[in-house]
């Protein structure tokens, strides 16, 4: 067969789970979604394509109040394909998209004990902007001195998106700027196998 299509429906409890720094307080979560896959197996692209949309939540045993857990994250679009080129080439393209993470957000300060702490607004309520990253790569196949040798050239996210992780903030917490992945990357590499 040429092709694969697959699909999963998923639902979760969870219990006894960690909250906070307490070891007695214990917390109870839910997760649900679906994955669909598609792969092709022959020819020329090869590769496969995902979507996942996927719910996670969480409550402490003290409040019950639900909140979004840290995976929560709507949708997952990933696509990975791989085309020969011929005489030993080859070139790869990934993508990979993702709904923003959760994250408490800090809605403000106060001055205590000579120091500035944050003050926090709803576990969660805020999500971080979408995580975009695509990448090739073009690997060229052949030998050395009779043993197999890879030489491969590789973009790291192309697009050079800012893909924000976390924030950072001044001192008084006035002022925030992002946390992000590394920017537009090449890395040239080699495999030698003997």
């Amino acid at each position: 067969a040429s092709f694969a299509l697959k699909g999963e429906l998923f639902c979760k409890g969870y219990r006894d789970l960690p909250v906070d720094e307490n070891p007695r307080t214990k917390g109870r979560g839910r997760s649900w979604g679906a994955q669909f896959l598609v792969r092709k197996f022959n020819g020329n692209p090869k590769g496969w394509l995902s979507v996942t949309y996927l719910r996670s939540f969480r409550s402490a045993d003290t409040t019950l109040r639900e909140y979004r857990s840290d995976y929560d994250t709507p949708l997952i679009f990933s696509l990975v394909s791989q085309s020969y080129l011929g005489k030993g080439f080859s070139l790869g393209v990934k993508l990979r998209y993702a709904t923003g993470r959760p994250y408490t957000p800090v809605t403000g300060a106060r001055f205590e004990s000579g120091g500035w702490v944050p003050l926090y607004g709803e576990i969660n309520s805020s999500r971080y902007p979408y995580y975009l990253r695509a990448d090739m790569r073009l690997t060229r196949f052949s030998t050395l001195r009779g043993y197999p040798f890879i030489l491969f050239l590789e973009l790291l996210n192309v697009t050079n998106r800012r893909n924000v992780v976390a924030w950072t903030y001044s001192e008084d917490y006035s002022e925030r700027k992002p946390v992000v992945y590394f920017s537009f990357m090449p890395v040239l590499g080699f495999v030698l196998i003997f």
